[in-house]
Formats: C-alpha cells, sequence, structure tokens
C-alpha cells in the first residue's frame, strides 16, 4: 500500500504493506520489527498532544470523577480498522482537502465517561448496550474541546479547520475517500478498556508526515527542572585549521593561521572575534554562535544568536584519480582539517532552553591557557593563540601522535 501523492510534500512518504516485508534469517534471531512510518506518526501525535495539552485536559476532567484514567499512545493500522464497532462516531468534513475523517469511541468506553461525568449507575447486562443521543452529546463536547487545543498548536495544518457534521450511531462512510488509515488509541476509564479510532485518508496524513513542525515546543517549569540534571560538553571553537599535507606539518614551535574565527586588524584579548559553541550527537551538530566579551582573554563569551541544528559532515579521504600510478602514502600524509577549540563548558539543557542573545556564559579559562586542535573530537595538539601580522594563528606547542 501507498500514498498516492503527485504533489511535491507527498513524494517522499511511502508505507510499503507489512506483508511485504522479506522474511531474512540474522545472527540475532526473530527480532521485533519496527515500521519506521508507524513510528513517526505515533510520535508526530504524542508531541502534538503533549504541547496542546489535549490529552492531560481529557484525563483530568475524568479523573476528577474518581476514575483512575489511563489513555495511552495511538497505533497506526494500514487500513480502515474497526468500521462495524458500535459506538458514538463523530463525522467531520475538510473542505480544503475536499476529504472526510471520523472518529469513533467504542460503546462501553462511552458508557464509562458518561457515567463518570454525569452521575449515572449503569445496571448489569447494560455496558454494551447501543450508545443515546445524550451521550452523543457528552462525545461532541469532549471532541471539540480536544480540537480547540490542538488547534492553538502550530501544525502543518495551519489552522484546522474542520467542519463537525454529526455525532451519532452511523459507521463512518469510506467510500470515494481512497485508501484510508486508522489511528487507534487504548483507553481504560477504570476497570474498562476499550478503543478510540481516528480513520484518516492517507493523503492528508502523507502531507502531515512531509512537513515540520514549525515552532518549538515550549518548556513548562517541571520539565526543566527535570533536564536541570542532565549536562552536555559543549566546545567552543574559534576556527579551523586545514592540513592539505597531513599532520606531517605539525611540529612543536611552528606557527598556523587559522581560515575564520578573527576578522583582520582584532587581537586575541580586544576586541572581539567569533566563537561557536557546539556539541555533537551522532550526525547531528548543535551549535551556538557565541563572540569572545572585549578584555576577557576568551573566558566569557557572549551569545550572539539562536540554538541551530545541522548535519555534521563526515571528513572525507581525498583518492587519487583511477589514472593514476600508486604509490605509498604514510597516514600522517593524509589530509586532515584540525579545529581550534579555547575551552569547554558544561550547559545543563534546562540552561540551554533559557538562552537568548547577550547572555555571557563563563568558559572558565585562564588568558594564557593553552587551546587545543582536535580531529573528530581527538586530541591531536595544544597551542597558543598569537597574531600573525592582522591574522589570528597558534603557535603549537606540544603535539600527541
Amino acid at each position: 500500500m501507498s500514498f498516492d501523492s503527485s504533489s511535491s510534500d507527498m513524494r517522499d512518504v511511502v508505507i510499503e504493506s507489512d506483508d511485504s516485508t522479506p522474511s531474512t534469517a540474522v545472527p540475532l534471531g526473530d527480532l521485533p520489527r519496527v515500521d519506521p512510518i508507524r513510528a513517526r506518526v505515533e510520535e508526530r501525535l504524542a508531541r502534538a498532544f503533549e504541547r496542546s495539552g489535549a490529552r492531560e485536559k481529557i484525563v483530568r476532567r475524568l479523573a476528577g470523577t474518581g476514575a483512575i484514567v489511563e489513555l495511552r499512545a495511538p497505533d497506526l493500522i494500514r487500513r480502515a480498522s474497526g468500521l462495524k464497532v458500535p459506538g458514538a462516531i463523530a463525522h467531520f468534513s475538510w473542505p480544503r482537502y475536499q476529504t472526510k475523517l471520523g472518529f469513533g469511541i467504542e460503546s462501553k468506553v462511552v458508557h464509562a465517561v458518561v457515567d463518570r461525568l454525569l452521575g449515572f449507575t449503569r445496571g448489569p447486562g447494560e455496558a454494551d448496550r447501543q450508545t443515546t443521543p445524550v451521550e452523543w452529546g457528552v462525545v461532541a463536547f469532549l471532541i471539540a474541546e480536544a480540537l480547540e487545543s490542538l488547534d492553538q498548536v502550530s501544525n502543518a495544518f495551519g489552522s484546522l479547520d474542520l467542519m463537525f457534521d454529526r455525532v451519532g450511531p452511523d459507521p463512518f462512510p469510506i467510500d470515494g475517500l481512497g485508501s484510508i488509515a486508522t489511528l487507534v488509541w487504548p483507553i481504560e476509564i477504570g476497570s474498562t478498556r476499550g478503543n478510540a479510532r481516528l480513520w484518516i485518508p492517507e493523503s492528508v496524513l502523507a502531507v502531515w508526515l512531509a512537513s515540520e513542525p514549525t515552532a518549538a515546543a515550549p518548556i513548562d517549569e517541571a520539565r526543566r527542572n527535570s533536564l536541570a540534571t542532565l549536562v552536555g560538553g559543549w566546545r567552543a571553537v574559534v576556527g579551523e585549521i586545514p592540513l592539505p599535507r597531513g599532520l606531517s606539518r605539525l611540529r612543536v614551535g611552528g606557527v598556523l593561521p587559522l581560515t575564520h574565527g578573527s576578522p583582520p586588524g582584532r587581537t586575541v584579548a580586544s576586541p572581539m572575534f567569533d566563537v561557536e559553541l557546539y556539541l555533537l550527537a551522532g550526525d547531528a551538530r548543535f551549535s551556538l554562535p557565541c563572540r569572545v566579551v572585549a578584555g576577557s582573554a576568551g573566558s566569557r563569551v557572549e551569545l550572539t544568536g539562536g540554538l541551530q541544528k545541522s548535519i555534521n559532515p563526515r571528513e572525507a579521504i581525498v583518492m587519487p584519480p583511477s589514472n593514476s600510478p600508486t604509490q605509498a602514502v604514510a597516514p600522517t600524509e593524509i589530509p586532515v582539517t584540525l579545529t581550534v577549540e579555547i575551552g569547554k563548558i558544561g550547559l545543563p539543557l534546562s540552561r540551554v532552553a533559557d538562552l537568548k542573545q547577550g547572555d555571557v556564559l563563563e568558559l572558565g579559562r585562564h588568558a594564557r591557557e593553552p587551546v587545543e586542535l582536535t580531529s573528530g573530537g581527538k586530541l591531536v595538539a595544544r597551542g597558543e593563540l598569537v597574531q600573525i601580522d592582522t591574522e589570528l594563528g597558534v603557535r603549537i606547542l606540544s603535539v600527541f601522535l
């Protein structure tokens, strides 16, 4: 099964059937398979509900009645599932996409919700009865409240301009809507267990998956406190030193110019020169642009921009053309680029969340403390910052090879 899409924002979203995965023997045995599309859907939905507070509102409203409520993460089923399960079914129109959505809650879950909210006591054998107009009204109110919360969060669709058609026992009709996917939320209310289902056209789901959130989620005080003990080791970089002839050029006492960092005419101690704080996490590189505070000799930096994320490029090895004669090459003759680091700082994640332009961070280095030259995070040499005419450079003090 695949998303039928001709627009550019849907091209990269393809869903393969669960049955299409070949069965192959693997050294570790028959491991559970993780569907990447399903994982993305579940993660994005969980994040949307968390940011909007919709889940918390529903759980809090029901928990206020004394019920123990559990609303777990959704699961994705790649077909229209549970269409004939009785319950309260909400029907929506979405004119912008010329399609429809359906949302259903199983009868026993509806009964448990209404009983808790309205103080009913249902007799034996009544849990499986069909839902009533009173219950449809309660369900419509809860759905409208959840949609209002979700609409306040930035998302790929902008405003969720859905038209609420009706709520009742009628099954959701899928004729003419193309391929349908089903999102299933397991729900527990006291001793009652059941499911809620969202039936959504795959073309609409593709638009959502192909997009990226437009704004970072706000961090509340409780989460900020929980992040306070999680510290990342950030490195302060003033520039790079390319070595096209390899590490054989590194000699104690040698002076090497930086390719970027300090603009011409600026000295090490004063006035300011550019610095980047960075943190590597796999292939991702997180960075904070800064500049050294005047007169601090590199011990303090001022933030000049916001947190950025990029792909950390892997250093390429230059290979000779295929028609060139081969010759023996020493490892120290392979071209590398060294990064010049003036210090390190441990920043709790809660501190990173609060950083803004103009904030000053202490690197904890003194004026004559050596800088480190690294490659791939490994220490290669130490040196001291010097000024070469109007450029910034490094005099090598020690080499670790």
